[in-house]
This record gives structure tokens, sequence and C-alpha cells, in this order.
């Protein structure tokens, strides 16, 4: 295994897990036994697939061992009761009991089926983020419309130049071609008699098609707020979301910890950040005595100053501001007057430094929101979304405040220890730096016995 740390980075690391907090210590315990304990089951399962000799073989188990690495043993609790996934099973059971290949036909035709449940299910997901994302005066013509096809032209025009959701359309018709040339009925009783342990993981992924999405499909799935769930998740913290993304707890759970999160990033010394500290605190104050109206419109003064900041401080770095009121555009290298933060993220190298979710999101929807608030049109009081907005605000400021300590530098090491350290055990980085990956496996052995 490829040494990963360089022995300054090593020190550090060992310095900061040595003043962790009990708690912090025991998820990365178990967040690196779970990356080793994977590597482990991917050494024995290459051990394995060379004794085979037959090249269509050793192709068919590596496919069984990816399913089986993909199903877990709650997806298969989730649905042990239902009367479909039952059948499935017995089907496939009943081929590695009787050798009764001929019971793949019936799979196959179930696995089609569900196959085209599943583009469905996307297909409709798309049309409503497509929808829900229409201007508010576009929004309410397309209601007002009520023939399908006319309905199907608005959206395909609209949406024709928007990268993402052209993108996303491409990944799912890949995806759609890829489940269709899956050959669920290559899974025979000889393939079965080499790992009856696939039996149930298959039947689930007859069951539900979906579970077998590849990763970069799924890292593109239009789910609005992505660009704070990407940035804010461990690995395994964002595979639950995703496999559920409307879990209102899921929800609750990352609010809480984005309000935790602006408090932590309140101890920067950034000047950017100490300005504001007394306003934000009064923000998380009003936000659990429920003076919505106010959260409402210092959420909407406090981004807006943290977006100006942040061009501030990427001007450092790129040549943006002329001066107060003349800025240079990033693709026509012209110069143009504003003094909009809107005008700013779209037409300057700051886009080049937020992520082109949150973007859309900033210009698209909350900069519409905001001027009607900011400018007493609108009174929140009465509207039943509130505390969905107040959500979507909180997210944001830990977004751009991290961001701003980001750019700033201030947080050097930091993500390298959030991102790839906090999945690694203490005692393991020496073992793993010295290439003894067996030691680690011993060891977790032992401990699990």
């Amino acid at each position: 295994m490829e040494k990963i740390f360089r022995e300054e980075e090593r020190k550090e690391l060992l310095k900061k897990i040595e003043k962790m907090s009990p708690q912090k210590y025991q998820e990365m315990l178990t967040a690196g036994k779970e990356t080793i304990e994977s590597y482990l089951e991917n050494e024995l399962k290459k051990r394995v697939i060379e004794k085979i000799s037959s090249k269509e073989e050793r192709e068919l188990l590596l496919k069984l061992m990816y399913i089986i690495s993909v199903v877990s043993d709650e997806d298969i609790d989730d649905v042990e009761e239902s009367e479909e996934f039952i059948k499935i099973a017995n089907l496939f059971i009943d081929i590695y009991t009787y050798k009764q290949d001929f019971i793949l036909d019936e799979i196959e035709q179930i696995f089609k089926k569900n196959i085209k449940k599943t583009i469905l299910n996307y297909e409709n997901d798309l049309e409503k983020y497509m929808i829900e994302n229409l201007a508010e005066k576009k929004k309410k013509k397309y209601e007002k419309i009520s023939e399908i096809q006319i309905k199907k032209k608005i959206l395909e025009n609209e949406y024709k130049k928007d990268n993402e959701i052209q993108e996303y359309i491409k990944k799912l018709k890949s995806f759609e071609n890829w489940l269709n040339n899956f050959n669920i009925k290559s899974f025979n009783s000889k393939i079965l008699e080499r790992n009856e342990y696939g039996l149930l993981s298959l039947a689930y992924v007859v069951y539900n098609p979906q579970k077998l999405m590849f990763d970069e499909f799924i890292k593109n799935k239009n789910i609005k707020y992505r660009w704070y769930f990407e940035k804010f998740s461990t690995i395994f913290e964002y595979k639950k979301f995703m496999e559920n993304p409307n879990n209102v707890e899921i929800w609750k759970e990352y609010y809480l910890k984005a309000l935790d999160n602006i408090v932590e990033k309140l101890k920067s010394p950034l000047e950017a950040i100490q300005s504001r500290k007394k306003i934000i605190l009064e923000l998380i104050k009003n936000i659990k005595s429920q003076n919505n109206i106010s959260v409402m419109i210092v959420s909407f003064t406090i981004i807006e100053g943290l977006l100006w900041e942040i061009a501030y401080e990427i001007n450092k770095k790129e040549k943006i501001f002329i001066n107060q009121k003349e800025v240079i555009c990033c693709d026509s290298k012209n110069s143009f007057k504003t003094t909009k933060i809107r005008e700013i993220l779209e037409r300057t190298k700051v886009k080049e430094y937020l992520d082109e979710g949150f973007l859309k999101y900033f210009c698209e929807e909350l900069y519409d929101e905001r001027n009607p608030i900011l400018h007493g049109k609108r009174i929140c009081t009465d509207c039943d979304k509130i505390e969905v907005c107040i959500v979507k605000k909180i997210f944001t400021i830990d977004f751009l405040l991290e961001r701003l300590i980001e750019i700033n530098g201030e947080n050097n090491g930091y993500f390298l220890e959030k991102k790839i350290y906090k999945f690694i055990k203490k005692d393991q980085i020496d073992l793993i730096l010295n290439n003894k990956v067996d030691e680690i496996i011993k060891s977790n052995k032992k401990e699990k016995s």
C-alpha cells in the first residue's frame, strides 16, 4: 500500500488525535475499522478470483461480489417482509438448490419491470426538480398550462443550456442502458455454487435495481442543496443521506450540526468573521426564541456580507475589483460597472471559487427571495414554509463561513484531518505507513471475536 502521509503530516496528525474527545475518537475508530475490513475483503476476493480459470466465470464472480458489497444487511432487513422480494429470493434459492436455471427467465422479467419503474421514478424526480427551480413568474405560467406535451417542451427549452441538468439526463440514460445490459440470467446455478452468500443480494437488486446505480451517477443526482451535504458529510454520512434524501430526521441532524459548526467557526480570528460574531450569535438566539421575521431579515444581510468578504478575499489572488463600482468580467476580460453581489458571482472570477450548485441556488432562488423581504414587501409570519427557509439560510451561512476560512488559508491541515484522518485509527497509522496491513487485519479480527 502506498504511503499516504508525509512525516510532518503524520506527527501533526498524532498530536491532533491525542486532543480528540472520546466520542470523536470512537467515531474515527469505527470508521477506520470499516475501511480496513473493506480492504481485507477485497484482498480475499482477489485470491479467490485468481484461482478461477474461465474468464467469463471470473467476470461474473466479480460482478456478484460487487453486488454483495453494495447491498447491506440493513437493506435486506428493510424488505424481508415484501411479497415480491420473498418471491425473488425463493426463485434464486430454487436455482441454487435444484439447478433449475430455466427459472432465470421469470427473474429477468421481474428485473426488467423494476428497471422501468426505477427509471420512471428518476424521470419524475427530475421533472419535479425542474419545475421547482423555475423562476417564480415562469412557474406560475407553467402551472396554468394543461397540455402535457406543451409543458414538457417548456421544460426542455428552459433547461437545454443547463449543464448540470443535461449531464444528469445523459447519466440517467447511461444508467438505464447499463441496467438493461446487466445480464441477470448469467447468474446460473454454476455461478451461485461458487458464492451462495450472494443469493439474497441478487434478489435485492432484482427487487430494487436502483442499488446498482454507480457512484458517479449518485453524486450527480439532482438533490437540492447537495452543495451543502457534499461539503459537510463524511463518506458514510453522505451515503446514508443519498439513500434517503427526504428524511426529515437526517435534515434535522444536519441543521443542528450546522448551528454548532457556525458557533465553532466564530472562534476564527479573521476580522471578516469577528466583526459579524455578535450579529450571528444574535441570529442564533432569535432562532431559538422563534423570532422568525428577525431571523429572515438578519440572515439575508449576513449572507450578502459574507459573499462580499469572499469576493474581497479572492481579489487578493485574482483581479476582480478596479474600484468600488467597477469590476472585471472573467470571460470577456472587459470591465463593467456594478454594485450587485449577484453580478459579481455570475460574471467575475468569484464564481470559480464557489460550488456551481450554490451559485445556482443563490442567483436564481435566494436572491429573488431576498429582495421582497429586505424591501419590506413580504412578511414571513404566515408562511407555512418558514422553518424550511431558516434551515436553508443556516446551511448557507455555515457554507460561506467555511469557504471564507478556506480561501483565507486560515485552516491549513484542517481538511486533511476532517476528510481523511478521521477514517484511520491511531494505532493503525504507523502500520499503514510501513505496509503492515496484515497486522491491522489480525487486530480487527481479534476485536471482533
